[in-house]
């Protein structure tokens, strides 16, 4: 397959991050007061402290401006940021994904590649699951193209992904193949896979699978 150029610069190595004991104690503080739910505290110990920043400081702050619906102010924050990894980009597509804005989550991977920042597995399972019953479905199986070609591994969190993908786009063979290349499986995906052949009317699989699965499986109340 080949790629455009835009994708070329996903092959630079990253930056290291650099932590200093004031960071380590910041990043620490900001979290608790997220875990909280205390975002106006989180934002002051942020402000007040800005020669103790670093990237883990900026990617939490606007975790919790999703948190707290506060999209713009999470936009407005990750345009600030002096330097971004791959966790401030997969923050973005995980608060587009759960406030329901699969076109932000498009948008935001497109200026991810083009910054030359490299995806990683959950990049692609958070953008599946955005983009899961919505006009964007259709670029499913582009994704996966992709990320063949990145080598990146289908771990249960991705392949899982990948299959709600397929069965969502009816995609019978491909949803199956998905699961076969998982090499390390667990009840995760296996429930993907039943529940899968049940919504394509294949009954009597999901019941021969269900009854090799493991007994926390039974909660699904196939038989």
């Amino acid at each position: 397959m080949r790629l455009p150029r835009a994708f070329a610069p996903l092959f630079r190595p990253s930056p290291l991050h650099i932590y200093t004991l004031s960071t380590l104690n910041l990043n620490h503080r900001i979290n608790e007061c997220l875990r909280d739910g205390n975002f106006i505290g989180a934002r002051k110990l942020f402000e007040e402290y800005p020669h103790s920043r670093n990237v883990v400081s900026w990617n939490s702050l606007i975790n919790g401006c999703f948190k707290t619906r506060q999209i713009s102010e999470a936009q407005k924050l990750f345009d600030q940021m002096p330097r971004r990894d791959v966790v401030s980009w997969n923050t973005m597509l995980s608060g587009f994904r759960d406030t329901e804005n699969p076109q932000k989550a498009h948008q935001y991977f497109l200026q991810m590649i083009e910054h030359g920042s490299r995806p990683n597995e959950l990049t692609f399972a958070v953008l599946m699951s955005a983009f899961f019953n919505t006009e964007f479905d259709v670029l499913i199986p582009q994704l996966h193209a992709l990320v063949m070609h990145l080598g990146l591994n289908l771990n249960i969190y991705l392949g899982s992904a990948l299959m709600r993908g397929y069965i969502g786009l009816g995609k019978c063979d491909c949803f199956r193949r998905v699961f076969d290349e998982i090499l390390v499986k667990d009840v995760v995906p296996c429930n993907v896979l039943i529940l899968g052949y049940m919504e394509f009317g294949l009954i009597s699989e999901a019941k021969r699978l269900l009854m090799r699965c493991p007994r926390e499986m039974l909660s699904l109340g196939v038989s």
